[in-house]
């Protein structure tokens, strides 16, 4: 996208008084404001020459730290616009003003922008979002659908798909503008297999109207089929925005950019991510089923006194210190291991993707969980890190992050179609094929497995 650049009157949403003209340039991903007046006085020292060198010369760094913090600018453009520059920071004085320069007094850098309306901040009420995506082979979203507190339709704009939320009560414009697109659109992400981003995005306000927020991003072309996209409707994505709210950072793990990452962090990153999403999902779920919580209490304060007294009668004399000892480690006797919380969890992934856990998910799940802990815990145990390690991290990262996807895809889709999805996904017989040749389990090959499945299911469909 070009830089474009408008003219106007700009102000501090604080001061409305002091006016100044100024440029607006919105490049691809920021916007930069040159003003011809200073919008408020600041107070941070001057850049200085000491010799060969420039410095900062500042009696207070305190002030300095408040000068840079984020401000609220309005603007009048000179086509009669109105705009709100909601996060608008002061950029540093630069080695310019130790020279003669037509430079500005006061320029401001951000990225979050609204046009057509002067608004408090990001705080403001709002009551709809609308955004446009790239088009995604295959999605076809029409109709309307009912989610918790608005209702969903389809959008267009430009010729690009997208989606409408009108919402049944007010929310501040940084919900509505952020956090309800990148719901809905890393779902997309995790079920297509591309990164998918809102292009352009805008927000109703209280009386009615609608707004451009943010920047708009260029449109990128999507060649070659999306994954997971059959049974994709905007009823399912009412579902997925009502279930959203609780899984927190989990969607964007599976499809996250973490090649520049090392290996153990990945996987470590992937074992947490899928306890987090049973403890997220199905928090209901206890090892001692329907047994109230003061019976595991009572239980838990017998084995307590049990342990202490033995202690006792062993010479230890610090009863407190031994009390908070045992209640630490039987604390979480009521709650579910962590080999549990994933068993529960991946046994629905395994019956749609044999193969992804090698030879037996109870096995997976074990080394997963031993790797978990020496990474947490055993530091000592992986120092030397060789091919064997390396090609077990890769099996598992490759393995766990599939498992990732396919759970959080089973919140709203049905078996039929991941099932349809797994068999036209390229991208998933890639994967198989590269725990294959981790060679992690001699004499198991993930990909003919998967592939043996799914041939049984076909004949077995076309004889019933």
């Amino acid at each position: 996208m070009d830089e474009r650049g408008e003219s106007g009157t700009f102000w501090l949403a604080s001061t409305p008084e002091r006016t100044s003209r100024g440029d607006l340039t919105i490049g691809d991903e920021k916007w930069r404001l040159d003003v011809d007046s200073a919008l408020f006085d600041t107070a941070d020292g001057a850049w200085i020459r000491v010799g060969d060198n420039v410095r900062m010369d500042s009696g207070n760094p305190t002030n300095g730290v408040l000068d840079h913090q984020p401000r609220v600018v309005h603007g009048r453009l000179d086509d009669g616009g109105d705009l709100t520059l909601f996060d608008a920071r002061l950029e540093a004085a630069d080695l310019e003003i130790l020279f003669p320069s037509p430079r500005p007094p006061q320029t401001f850098e951000g990225w979050r922008i609204l046009h057509g309306a002067c608004v408090p901040d990001q705080d403001s009420a709002s009551t709809g979002v609308r955004w446009t995506m790239p088009h995604l082979p295959g999605l076809r979203l029409a109709g309307t659908a009912r989610c918790k507190g608005g209702t969903l339709t389809s959008y267009t704009h430009e010729n690009l798909p997208g989606i409408c939320l009108e919402t049944d009560q007010q929310h501040p414009i940084r919900t509505l503008a952020d956090l309800t697109p990148n719901r809905i659109t890393s779902f997309l992400s995790i079920a297509t297999g591309y990164e998918v981003v809102p292009v352009h995005r805008e927000i109703r306000l209280p009386d009615g109207t609608w707004c451009r927020v943010g920047i708009d991003r260029p449109v990128e072309s999507r060649s070659g089929p999306a994954d997971f996209v059959t049974g994709i409707d905007l009823e399912r994505l009412a579902s997925w925005t009502d279930q959203s709210e609780q899984l927190g950072p989990l969607p964007f793990m599976p499809v996250a950019d973490l090649s520049a990452v090392p290996v153990q962090v990945t996987v470590q990153v992937v074992a947490t991510a899928l306890e987090g999403l049973h403890r997220r999902t199905q928090p209901d779920e206890k090892p001692f089923g329907t047994l109230s919580k003061g019976g595991i209490r009572r239980a838990v304060k017998a084995a307590v006194t049990a342990g202490t007294d033995t202690l006792e009668q062993e010479g230890w004399q610090d009863q407190r210190f031994a009390q908070t000892r045992f209640n630490a480690a039987l604390g979480h006797v009521g709650e579910m291991s962590y080999a549990e919380r994933l068993r529960a969890l991946l046994t629905p992934v395994n019956r749609v993707a044999p193969g992804l856990f090698g030879p037996s998910l109870n096995g997976w799940i074990k080394r997963m969980k031993d790797v978990r802990n020496v990474q947490s815990h055993q530091l000592d145990e992986h120092d030397a890190f060789g091919e064997k390690e390396i090609d077990l991290y890769v099996a598992l990262n490759i393995s766990g992050r599939w498992a990732l996807r396919l759970a959080l895809l089973q919140l709203v889709l049905s078996k039929d179609d991941i099932n349809d999805g797994l068999g036209r996904s390229n991208r998933f017989r890639i994967a198989l094929a590269n725990i294959d040749a981790s060679h992690v389990w001699d004499g198991f090959s993930c990909a003919e497995t998967f592939r043996a499945a799914r041939s049984a299911g076909s004949q077995e469909g076309g004889s019933a």
